[in-house]
């Protein structure tokens, strides 16, 4: 089974999930890894993957319960059990393991093979494939529609006439359902904004 469709994810494949969101570059970082944490980010000019967050999203949401972890405590190897969230904020996340800094002893590992549903995180951060996926319209694409049907009419056009022009092409292109007069309004002023 691919990591990508397994239940729990280590440290590593969280990480790397938040950080990159590539089920490719996640099975890399599987056991046994063909990639590590360290050198995806002391080396980035060597790999293709793009940073799209920073690991700290991960730490606040476990540190805010929006997410949740499992370990073993480090003082007793009983059974997993779910890490409290006001732990989080002691704790750094350094892939593959999770420490606290302590003063006479340096790094210290409170809860060790940690685990996270894998549900949980790819709800929390969908890739880039599933947000599209549940958006119902296409807005990049019906941005160009618009920008086309600016440049190819010259004012005055209405904005009434714009807008079934692009309803017609988005139909016609996409072959999807075109959004509400009032849905492309609000985005032809925020593309209006930007130009």
């Amino acid at each position: 089974m691919r990591s990508f469709e397994l239940e729990y994810w280590a440290v590593t494949q969280a990480a790397v999930w938040v950080v990159y969101r590539s089920p490719d570059l996640l099975e890399k970082c599987s056991d046994p890894p063909s990639e590590s944490w360290h050198g995806l980010k002391m080396y980035p000019s060597m790999h293709k993957y793009e940073e799209v967050a920073k690991l700290s999203e991960l730490a606040n949401a476990l540190e805010n319960g929006i997410l949740k972890a499992f370990g073993l405590p480090n003082d007793s190897k009983q059974q997993y059990i779910e890490i409290p969230n006001v732990e989080w904020s002691g704790l750094t996340i350094a892939p593959p393991i999770v420490y606290r800094q302590d003063a006479k002893s340096g790094k210290f590992e409170p809860w060790t093979d940690i685990k996270f549903r894998s549900a949980d995180m790819k709800r929390q951060w969908p890739s880039e494939a599933q947000s599209k996926s549940r958006e119902l319209h296409d807005w990049e694409a019906i941005e160009k529609i618009w920008r086309n049907i600016v440049t190819e009419n010259p004012p005055p056009i209405s904005e009434r006439k714009i807008i079934i022009l692009i309803q017609e092409r988005y139909g016609e292109q996409e072959s999807r359902i075109p959004p509400s007069r009032s849905q492309m309004q609000k985005h032809m002023k925020e593309w209006q904004v930007a130009d």
